[in-house]
């Protein structure tokens, strides 16, 4: 009897969470949720989220989703063994191997659990970002970060411009591709910097620009005609970095007013394959776990000499729940040119951002830093998440004292885990998708950054199409 593919697929998927538009904690086997999400509390119910949101605190209220976490990384934080435990015993899926009785059954079950996973990271992050008003990325992202991704931004923004303006001066016609375009912060600086220097450019210029948030997208369009561009040189799209990169099956964690939207993005998607001559992102690609199939998409979407011109957030906090700052002195691996910040100084310098994010006071930064520091002397490992929580202090952005217990009865960067990923690994997946790495390098980083500077954590790449 033929092996039944889509009914292993359907099955594993159900017992994923990646089955429905539902949220997570309520699809998902609770089993494999525990190991996936194992911090589900208080911060994941509406009440609680809702409450941050309309503070402007960090929006990332659902974000402790391990299947978020970079690829290369998630078997130190999660067993597949123990989701497969669970999947291999389901009784749907024994019935199925009964009734086949064909060999190779259970690498169809892994398979479709890998599937499952880079599905459910996608899905994580709708979750989180697909309502947020884009004022919230702003006030609770950007104000909370520093100046620090604004300087990365018109570093980019410079080099997106020359390269448009010369792509115009040669005769092509230019097109440019954000990708994760937020509330503009990465797209607008470059169309300000054409509109003013080079106007001729701007009137020839196609601009796509793509986000699973709606209020965004919309935000994006209203600011760019303020600028002077014209309807008919914009290419919305609202959809998840999923439907970009071609992974199939995301299309039914959608609610049904949303695929609609999604079909008509499509269709427009298509139409740029091969014809976008510079893609752009800031500080989004590393909103998935797999980044090789999304570096694919970029490859098919580009022209001939088409280019990637981005930036994204980077360190090596992610690699381990613990680590030893002690045996982390090297350079960051893969940078082409400029300085490269040590492995510890990234570690660092992201558990200082974080908790600016997450609103800890500086007395309580401090606290957190000195103990890292002493465990760094010592030569022990440290749980990064366990040292936050030992910090139970008033949070200065949670003005509630239910949000306050919330924070200190669960350690709050649990709640946090991100795609973050060093550099390294962003150029072995372009690679790996065909495009042809020119320049890797920390833009912002000099003599005088200190390791706790967020300068450390900012990431230049330009690649282009083979």
């Amino acid at each position: 009897m033929a092996v039944p593919r889509e009914a292993i697929r359907n099955r594993v998927f159900e017992l994923m969470g990646v089955s429905d538009s539902r949220p997570l904690r309520i699809t998902t086997n609770p089993e494999i949720h525990r190991i996936l999400k194992p911090k589900e509390g208080a911060f994941d119910e509406p009440g609680a989220r809702n409450a941050a949101v309309r503070s402007f605190d960090y929006p990332l209220t659902q974000a402790g989703d391990l299947s978020r976490l970079p690829i290369e990384f998630q078997n130190e934080w999660f067993s597949r063994k123990e989701i497969d435990e669970i999947l291999f015993h389901d009784p749907k899926i024994l019935r199925l191997e009964r009734k086949t009785g064909a060999p190779g059954f259970l690498n169809l079950i892994r398979d479709a659990r890998e599937h499952a996973l880079l599905l459910r990271s996608g899905k994580a992050y709708s979750e989180e970002w697909k309502t947020l008003p884009p004022e919230h990325i702003q006030k609770g992202v950007v104000a909370k970060a520093g100046e620090v991704p604004t300087k990365a931004n018109e570093f980019n923004a410079e080099r997106v411009a020359a390269e448009l303006v010369g792509q115009a001066d040669r005769g092509v016609r230019p097109v440019l591709f954000d990708v994760g375009t937020g509330g503009g912060g990465t797209l607008l600086p470059i169309i300000q910097r054409i509109a003013k220097q080079n106007p001729e450019t701007l009137k020839r210029l196609k601009i796509a620009f793509l986000d699973v948030m709606p209020a965004g997208v919309e935000h994006v369009k209203k600011e760019l005609a303020k600028l002077g561009v014209g309807e008919e040189q914009m290419v919305p799209m609202v959809l998840n970095f999923m439907d970009l990169a071609g992974v199939e099956g995301f299309e039914a964690t959608l609610e049904q007013g949303e695929k609609a939207a999604r079909n008509d993005a499509l269709k427009e998607l298509e139409k740029l394959r091969g014809k976008v001559t510079v893609i752009t992102s800031g500080a989004a690609v590393h909103h998935v776990s797999d980044v090789t199939p999304m570096f694919a998409a970029f490859n098919r979407l580009l022209s001939r000499d088409g280019k990637v011109i981005m930036w994204d957030w980077g360190h090596h906090r992610t690699q381990a729940p613990q680590l030893r700052l002690s045996e982390m002195h090297r350079a960051v691996e893969g940078v082409t040119e400029g300085i490269a910040p040590k492995q510890r100084d990234t570690v660092v310098a992201m558990a200082n951002t974080w908790m600016s994010l997450l609103g800890y006071s500086r007395h309580a930064q401090e606290k957190v830093l000195k103990k890292m520091q002493e465990y760094e002397r010592k030569g022990k490992p440290f749980d990064f998440q366990k040292l936050l929580a030992t910090s139970r202090v008033q949070l200065e952005s949670f003005k509630t004292a239910r949000l306050n217990r919330a924070y200190n009865e669960q350690s709050p960067v649990a709640l946090f885990h991100e795609g973050h990923r060093p550099p390294i690994l962003y150029k072995d997946a372009m690679q790996r998708a065909g495009l042809v790495v020119e320049h890797v390098k920390y833009p912002l980083v000099t003599r005088q950054t200190k390791p706790t500077d967020t300068e450390n954590l900012l990431y230049f790449i330009e690649a282009r199409k083979k």
